[in-house]
């Protein structure tokens, strides 16, 4: 993310057993991430390892969002990872750019964008 709130994540998203990256490599466009089927959004960034994951909460799109991981980011020195599931309610048939709000301890971090297809 820029930290305007309107940034591309460090992020992947993942249905089916594949992980897809949200952003279009060189260009850095938003690629479209597939709702017809169960989807999660895995995001990478600091500030929230040392949060119990029952503290953090997440929106997509104003949506809350089931967070279903918040700490180390594998191997990473210093790297963060929060998973969490793309709520299904946002299924419009239409693609759009949607916000990541993430919030520990009520406290919001810097947003993100991502867009959504179906």
């Amino acid at each position: 993310a820029d930290g305007t709130g309107r940034g591309i994540p460090a992020a992947q998203s993942y249905d089916d057993g594949a992980y897809h990256l949200v952003f279009e490599p060189g260009t850095l466009a938003l690629r479209p991430i597939d709702l017809s089927r169960p989807n999660w959004l895995i995001l990478y960034g600091t500030g929230w390892r040392s949060a119990p994951v029952s503290s953090v909460t997440a929106r997509v799109g104003g949506v809350s969002a089931e967070v279903q991981y918040s700490g180390a980011a594998g191997n990473w020195l210093g790297l963060d990872q929060l998973n969490l599931r793309i709520p299904s309610g946002l299924k419009t048939g239409v693609e759009r750019d949607v916000d990541v709000e993430i919030f520990v301890s009520g406290r919001a971090l810097r947003a993100a964008r991502v867009r959504i297809a179906r």
